[in-house]
């Protein structure tokens, strides 16, 4: 456990960013420099660093570091009062219990339990499923209840987004594709439509936005147009949540501000 202010910055500003993101993958290895004297080779040791880990910060980690996506985010409302401490003995038979149970289960084998939904979070949230299949019933329903939260949260904070806009787009005018081609320009266009000139997405962006995107774009007759490819457009409309009863509700598109100016302008 962890409790850090403005955890994930100061990791970056020590050069710790790695120990924390290693934290997560089993079998990863963290070199460190400890002997320079004994020059190169020989002055380096590697540390195992996976294992689990609470981390407690007073400030959100950015959306775009690579540590947000290893933890199941929580927050913790703010509660005023007066309340007491608890001393070791009043946690006694509570440890007990805990080591109890790690015992009665240390050299077992945890059960198998399938992923309960696809992508890092699957991963993060499927051991705890195969430790709770130990514990009754109610605290599986616990850890969906909380996977039904954070999807939620996932995808709303994914709705806010340039790149969930950008697809948003291109479930709308999947028609006006001729001969597998789509041109950048017109996307552009609607991102921009009725949206303040200072405020306005350049097509580099959008076209930087459809790289990370993984959607492939080829220069043709001047204009840059987007290789559409129905198999993998598909895809990419079901991680944003877009289907035929979507495309009812999101015709035409409502242009609006970017609520975060500086990455919406090139």
């Amino acid at each position: 456990g962890l409790d850090v202010y403005e955890l994930s910055l100061r990791a970056q500003k020590r050069g710790s960013h790695d120990l924390l993101l290693g934290r997560f993958d089993e079998g990863m290895k963290v070199p460190r420099v400890i002997a320079p004297e004994k020059g190169p080779f020989k002055d380096i040791r590697y540390y195992r660093v996976a294992g689990p880990t609470i981390l407690a910060t007073n400030t959100e980690i950015p959306a775009r570091d690579p540590l947000r996506s290893r933890c199941i985010k929580i927050t913790m409302p703010e509660r005023r009062g007066i309340y007491s401490n608890h001393t070791e003995s009043d946690l006694f038979e509570l440890r007990a219990g805990l080591l109890a149970f790690r015992g009665r289960h240390l050299k077992g084998i945890l059960p198998n339990v399938p992923k309960p939904v696809p992508g890092r979070l699957g991963d993060l949230i499927q051991p705890l499923l195969c430790v709770a299949a130990l514990l009754p019933r109610e605290e599986t329903e616990n850890i969906y209840e909380l996977i039904g939260k954070l999807e939620t949260e996932r995808a709303e904070a994914e709705a806010e987004t340039l790149a969930c806009r950008i697809v948003t787009i291109l479930f709308s005018i999947q028609s006006q594709v001729v001969g597998g081609r789509l041109p950048v320009e017109l996307i552009t266009q609607m991102l921009n439509e009725g949206v303040p000139e200072q405020h306005q997405v350049a097509s580099q962006k959008v076209g930087h936005e459809l790289s990370a995107l993984g959607v492939d774009r080829k220069k043709t007759q001047g204009r840059m147009h987007i290789i559409w490819k129905q198999s993998d457009m598909e895809k990419l409309f079901n991680r944003f949540g877009l289907d035929v009863d979507t495309l009812k509700k999101i015709s035409p598109i409502s242009p609006r501000v970017p609520d975060e100016v500086d990455s919406a302008i090139d």
